[in-house]
């Protein structure tokens, strides 16, 4: 039965009544449902509404189930269900609690890379949560059973509130560990980036799926990056496959953490951690390790503001000692580095260091006073060295030259040829344009996708004469090389050419995660552009559709520098 057309006359606005609740605003949109913020009028409370979305192949028994398995799940570490019912007796929703914070996901698109402490503690309550679903009773169609999979541990599913609390979500894909139910899909479900391999081949799951996505989710937290971030899906799941994905970011984090998400990423599940709680027990030796007694508190500080944020580790540790003790001990610990260090400096002759100092002196060493009195075997320098130049092996080593920026990575590492990749990129995600210009600028064969990264940072510096001459040397099957043309006419004021290039860009993959919001974006002001060149009634109403369509969409967050914009148009040529 084709619903599409009932449905699409009661999707509900702000305003309206679902159940006992008025809908405040819709504050976040999934493939099968939309999220709205209520206020439930009878307890006057905010909670949120899971209405499922009009679609053509209506059928509620997955959402039914994701109701019944909710309802049995009472953890502070997940989201609370409330209650089940149909909109207008058509649609069905689900009343669940609201949480005051932002999801992980939308965290790392802000702040980039998150702090080794607020990403362990972060994963902390995460294990808690999967202990207690993997392990819960319940009944489901009456019969009882034991254990659940969550199947789609991704960041958006992952809530942090403002204090500091961490709330695991969605369990629209979740199965009982002894049932397969509403597994018949065609396609895979859940989002492909955190799949584990099992998943991709529609393999028998059990616990550890939800662990290697657990894993995907923390290796995202260090770097800011997906650990397996190709453009396709037959793409993915060989580099999953292969463990192919980039161990070298991770070289920053403790080994502890680094082993534990290696294991956890492993493509076979046999070599995984086999439950939850053997991971926890990990997670809770790196706690200790950085002095972590309160996670909660770490999330809330960070959250309060990460820019100011201290990291635990770097706070005094807490002791039974006296201020004062501490200080003297300090400063005996000083006095005896200084006394070292002097030691040192009377016999730094020929001493060949493991580590790599900075030049001591620029003078050139003088063997003959250096030895002259010392009743230690030494060896100097010959008599023939009055008469010649200084061997090169009794110099000092020469200061070394400066490197330049481009030669180092935001850690102050000297950056390899294999590491230019992955930090042009995360350079370029996190819109340091600049920075990814100067890495990739002199640097030839450049993959596709570091090709559009360069092309792009130029676009978004208004570069465009040097992107003009960039772009034409080569074509590339993606739709950010054509979201990039798009933007070279919009800047030449060739509309036409500019909007077409903006369609071919919604209607081709791309690597750029973005690119929908962006191209729809300058689509809308191309076809402004163009009706103010040619006003007429048929370009009007097809810029404010635009408009309209834009903000639907993409406006829930309506603070954005692109919604604002496209309001003002809006309000302007409604």
């Amino acid at each position: 039965m084709n619903n599409t057309g009932i449905f699409n006359f009661y999707v509900p606005k702000a305003g309206d009544r679902i159940g006992d609740n008025t809908i405040i605003a819709p504050i976040a949109e999934g493939g099968m449902a939309r999220i709205y913020k209520v206020k439930n009028e009878v307890l006057e409370v905010i909670r949120v509404v899971k209405l499922m979305k009009p679609s053509t192949n209506f059928d509620d028994d997955r959402f039914v189930t994701e109701a019944r398995i909710s309802a049995n799940l009472n953890h502070p570490n997940i989201i609370q269900c409330y209650r089940f019912d149909k909109y207008k007796k058509v649609i069905p929703y689900i009343e669940m609690e609201y949480v005051d914070g932002i999801n992980l996901h939308r965290m790392i698109s802000i702040h980039g890379r998150i702090p080794i402490p607020v990403v362990i503690s972060i994963v902390y309550f995460i294990c808690k949560a999967l202990h207690a679903l993997h392990t819960c009773s319940y009944t489901l169609y009456d019969v009882k059973r034991s254990g659940i999979v969550h199947r789609d541990i991704k960041p958006s599913n992952i809530i942090i509130s403002k204090d500091g609390n961490v709330k695991l979500a969605d369990f629209g894909i979740a199965k009982p560990i002894d049932l397969s139910i509403h597994t018949s899909e065609v396609e895979v479900v859940g989002s492909v980036y955190y799949l584990s391999p099992e998943q991709l081949r529609k393999d028998d799951l059990d616990f550890r799926t939800d662990i290697y996505s657990l894993g995907c989710v923390t290796y995202e937290m260090i770097t800011a990056i997906k650990a397996f971030d190709h453009t396709n899906i037959p793409d993915i799941a060989q580099a999953k496959i292969k463990n192919s994905y980039s161990r070298k970011l991770l070289d920053n984090c403790p080994l502890k953490l680094k082993k534990v998400i290696v294991k956890c990423l492993n493509s076979d599940k046999k070599n995984r951690f086999d439950t939850i709680e053997k991971m926890s027990v990990e997670i809770e030796v790196l706690l200790k390790d950085l002095l972590i007694d309160n996670p909660q508190e770490v999330i809330k500080n960070y959250i309060r503001d990460p820019k100011k944020f201290i990291p635990p580790h770097h706070m005094p540790e807490k002791s039974s000692r006296r201020p004062k003790a501490g200080i003297f001990v300090t400063i005996i610990i000083l006095l005896c580095i200084i006394g070292l260090f002097s030691v040192i400096s009377l016999f730094k002759k020929e001493i060949s260091y493991k580590r790599d100092i900075s030049t001591i002196t620029t003078g050139r060493l003088k063997p003959q006073k250096e030895n002259t009195g010392t009743s230690s075997k030494t060896v100097s320098a010959p008599d023939n060295t009055k008469k010649s130049k200084t061997p090169r092996s009794t110099q000092l080593p020469q200061k070394p030259t400066p490197l330049s920026p481009i030669e180092k990575t935001e850690t102050g590492f000297l950056l390899t040829d294999e590491d230019f990749v992955e930090t042009a990129y995360i350079a370029f995600k996190r819109n340091d344009y600049e920075k990814c210009i100067r890495l990739l600028s002199d640097k030839g064969n450049l993959s596709d996708k570091l090709f559009l990264c360069y092309a792009g940072s130029l676009a978004e510096t208004n570069k465009f004469s040097q992107l003009s001459n960039l772009i034409n040397t080569r074509s590339v099957n993606d739709g950010y090389y054509h979201y990039v043309k798009g933007r070279i006419a919009y800047n030449n004021k060739e509309f036409d050419p500019a909007i077409e290039d903006f369609l071919k860009a919604l209607t081709n993959n791309s690597f750029y995660k973005k690119l929908s919001y962006y191209s729809n974006y300058y689509l809308a002001r191309s076809k402004t552009a163009k009706y103010l060149k040619t006003p007429s009634i048929v370009n009007k109403n097809i810029m404010v559709k635009s408009f309209e369509r834009f903000i639907a969409n993409y406006c829930d967050n309506p603070g954005s520098t692109e919604c604002k914009d496209i309001t003002v148009l809006l309000e302007k040529h409604k």
